[in-house]
């Protein structure tokens, strides 16, 4: 039989993967559902619920608002860093692709085991399976929909999208996305250098471990500002500035730069200016990509000072809430994850000028640390002080966090079926990262969030263990049979 499992898990892991169901693809996510369904056969009831375009579907033999057990995952992934990581390859025991580890491999175990216990109990309407397709976003359109204006409310949910080697996760940070935004007067250069800078990319959650390659460039930028109040007649500005990544929840894995330098040509020659902008983005790990004619079209001062503006609001806010470090990692962090300046254009949609610079910020903190209404109200002084201002409906979070208790009985079901299949002690952990639990324990539920062996979830590489989702597989049949 746990061969059978195996290849199960295997073969729904690798076709829920093929499908490329990044958030915002709503209808590759939907796609996934309709999978999940399919699979679970034509005895089950089901319903779909939609909100802003999101999709998600409760499952059993009846539709239970109010279960004891909801099995809980979600089907929509981040961005992939290669489209390769949509084609799955088994290697060393492994899964590699995107969704993997995040969660469909997880959400495969569930529907194996689900799959048994309805066919196994065709009247028990205590379990249901409830599957979403915006976790990577929030979770806002999905399960807090399902939770807050459709009156979901399971007494304990077990959510698979946990830390990896079966850890049950007793308190997540509470996370907020800040949305700012400096406005500029109509401005643009064309005497520039294009730089870049790479990193590692991961997870935000994993912030004080990995290198931000902003912050490689601000450190370079702000190195060019210091030569330059040196140097009457040199002047530098940031006119283009790109992360790539939209997603607020991943630490960008390279950011791009245009860099304009002025300078008076009595003073410094073009090969001077280039081999200072070379040493200094040699020490501070950017590369120069490539260089244009320095031809001034228009002053870039204003859209300087608003990206300096941006600069100094990040600085101002990670000097008080940027304490996660590897020695100290149950703190607060604070990155930038997305910065981009918007360009206005004229009717034809030919671009103008650039009119402002629009960052997100990625705030993560333990409930006993911080309150948010604090950060918040930091946020809102140091935005004033520095003319930007934070775009409350393009901010989300709002400071949820998720807390469990590990005397409950529901707990000690699941550590006993974990424990007895693994032959050893479950640990409990923190998690730095969110997942859809804060919601339901907003309204109520216990939550229990663990999974099997995971690696470099959100990266190049994700993958997860094979034998450990059987291993998950098999305790979570224990678990439900508690249930029947």
């Amino acid at each position: 039989m746990t061969n059978s499992v195996r290849e199960k898990i295997i073969d729904l892991t690798r076709s829920m993967c093929r499908v490329p169901s990044v958030t915002r693809d709503t209808n590759l996510s939907l796609q996934v559902l309709q999978m999940a369904l399919e699979y679970l056969g034509d005895n089950v009831e089901y319903k779909f619920f939609e909100s802003g375009g999101i999709h998600s579907i409760i499952i059993g033999n009846t539709i239970n608002m109010r279960p004891k057990l909801a099995l809980n995952g979600h089907v929509d992934v981040v961005d992939a860093d290669s489209p390769d990581q949509f084609h799955p390859i088994i290697k060393d025991g492994r899964i590699y692709a995107r969704g993997a580890a995040d969660m469909k491999g997880h959400v495969a175990v569930m529907l194996l085991a689900f799959k048994q216990f309805l066919e196994e109990n065709p009247d028990n309407n205590d379990v249901v399976l409830f599957l979403t397709g915006d976790e990577e976003t929030g979770g806002f359109s999905g399960a807090q929909h399902v939770i807050k204006n459709e009156g979901f409310r399971p007494d304990v949910v077990f959510i698979p999208d946990g830390l990896g080697s079966y850890q049950i996760v007793t308190s997540q940070k509470a996370p907020h996305h800040f949305h700012v935004v400096s406005e500029s007067i109509d401005t643009h250069a064309a005497c520039t250098f294009h730089l870049v800078s790479y990193g590692p990319g991961a997870h935000v959650a994993d912030s004080f471990k990995a290198s931000n390659p902003v912050n490689n460039l601000v450190n370079v930028y702000m190195q060019l500002k210091l030569m330059c109040a040196k140097d009457p007649g040199l002047t530098v500005e940031m006119s283009f500035v790109d992360t790539i990544n939209r997603a607020g929840n991943k630490i960008p894995s390279e950011v791009y730069s245009d860099i304009c330098m002025r300078w008076l040509p009595k003073k410094h020659s073009l090969d001077e200016i280039r081999g200072m902008l070379e040493k200094v983005c040699s020490e501070g790990r950017c590369d120069i990509v490539s260089e244009d004619e320095c031809e001034i079209s228009l002053d870039a001062a204003a859209l300087d000072r608003c990206i300096n503006n941006m600069l100094l609001v990040y600085e101002s806010m990670r000097e008080k809430y940027a304490k996660g470090t590897v020695d100290n990692p149950w703190a607060s962090t604070f990155e930038l994850d997305v910065l981009y300046d918007e360009p206005d254009k004229d009717d034809k949609g030919e671009v103008l000028t650039s009119s402002s610079v629009h960052a997100e910020f990625g705030w993560r903190w333990p409930l006993e640390q911080h309150r948010f209404e604090d950060g918040m109200a930091d946020m809102e002084e140091i935005c004033a002080e520095n003319s930007c201002k934070i775009d409350i409906k393009r901010s989300h979070g709002d400071g949820d966090g998720c807390y469990t208790d590990t005397n409950s009985p529901y707990v000690n079901k699941w550590k006993t079926a974990m424990e007895s299949e693994l032959g050893r002690t479950v640990e409990f952990t923190n998690s730095h990262g969110s997942s859809d639990g804060r919601h339901f324990y907003k309204f109520g539920s216990e939550v229990i969030l663990t999974s099997a062996e995971i690696d470099n979830y959100h990266g190049a590489n994700e993958s997860v263990d094979i034998d450990s989702l059987v291993t998950l597989h098999n305790a979570l049949c224990a678990f439900l049979s508690t249930f029947a």
